[in-house]
């Protein structure tokens, strides 16, 4: 068995589908079903998350797409390599020519140095030809050329209905899985604690939430009764047999509030 926070949060999507399938030989699970649906998170159209240029997860019929209209070719193909160490793109094709494009680049090999992520390095033969030098200003001048593509990439998508269509999908089938465990500590009881001290409802749920998930920050702002909470939480580590010896350790200068 498992509470029903733990339940109702993590990957609710693929415990709707479970829950779903279960319901048509069990009617008893159509009560999960009809909770889990409350949690489902809401969909995601293309203002609220990003397809970052590269995305693994991007087709590449779209990144050719964009590739072809940016650079007003029709020759240029993308294709996606994985290996143990990573996942690259290629692009081949011949023409092609951008605004942002250094002078006398290929538009195939500047592309494929934005989609891969890359940091390139321009280099530049001295004057008599014998020596050859790391060119700061052509390879800051690429570089930015690569940003600028990027950039463009990301207006472009979330403009062009079939590519918005098509990565919001992805993304909502992909990622956007999950609700956020909502940690109740309403029912607790802290044995031992003075009984005139009157919990507040965030300090019985980090305390709540700390036995359950372990490590946790407490990101309580100054007053909200983080002291109490943690004296707490050492306590129940050490009567539930959680921790032999729970220690709290503080600067120099706050030993006496734990007095």
């Amino acid at each position: 068995w498992a509470s029903r926070e733990e339940y109702m949060s993590g990957d609710v999507m693929t415990k709707l589908a479970q829950a779903q399938a279960g319901a048509l030989t069990d009617p008893r699970l159509q009560a999960n079903v009809t909770e889990l649906e409350k949690v489902q998170p809401p969909p995601k159209t293309p203002e609220t998350f990003e397809a970052p240029f590269g995305a693994t997860w991007v087709p590449v019929d779209v990144y050719e797409r964009f590739l072809r209209s940016v650079g007003h070719t029709q020759s240029v193909t993308v294709k996606m390599a994985n290996s143990e160490a990573r996942t690259r793109f290629y692009i081949d094709g011949w023409g092609g020519s951008h605004e942002f494009m250094p002078q006398g680049a290929n538009y195939a090999e500047w592309a494929a140095e934005a989609l891969n992520n890359e940091l390139p390095v321009v280099r530049s033969k001295s004057e008599d030809g014998k020596t050859e030098y790391v060119n700061q200003g052509l390879t800051e001048q690429r570089r930015e050329s690569l940003k600028q593509l990027r950039e463009q990439w990301a207006t472009w998508w979330k403009n062009d209905d079939k590519a918005a269509e098509t990565l919001t999908g992805i993304y909502n089938a992909l990622m956007n899985r999950e609700a956020s465990r909502e940690f109740d500590g309403s029912r607790i009881v802290i044995p031992g604690a003075n009984p005139a001290l009157q919990w507040r409802p965030w300090q019985k749920n980090v305390v709540w939430r700390v036995l359950q998930a372990g490590n946790t920050l407490v990101a309580h702002a100054v007053g909200a009764g983080k002291t109490y909470a943690g004296i707490a939480i050492a306590g129940e580590w050490k009567r539930l047999g959680l921790a032999r010896k729970p220690m709290i350790v503080v600067p120099n200068h706050l030993v006496e509030q734990w007095r």
